[in-house]
């Protein structure tokens, strides 16, 4: 869920971030409704924030922070 409000919030499509290096659509659909989240690789989260234009290093701390939330 991270992502999708990361994406949202600077108003993009899925298909969007797909134009802007981002990851394909179905990829994001996954991720997002949290099918593959798991296993989002680091080169693929930093090439996603390219493409919505955000910190990784923000949003790591945000997956890392939400996960031991749910410890």
């Amino acid at each position: 869920q991270i992502m999708k409000r990361r994406r949202e919030s600077a108003g993009l499509t899925q298909c969007d971030v797909d134009r802007r290096g981002g990851p394909n659509n179905t990829y994001q659909s996954r991720v997002e409704l949290g099918g593959c989240g798991q296993y989002l690789s680091v080169p693929m989260l930093i090439d996603w924030c390219k493409a919505i234009r955000c910190d990784p290093v923000e949003v790591f701390a945000e997956i890392v922070a939400e996960r031991q939330g749910e410890g």
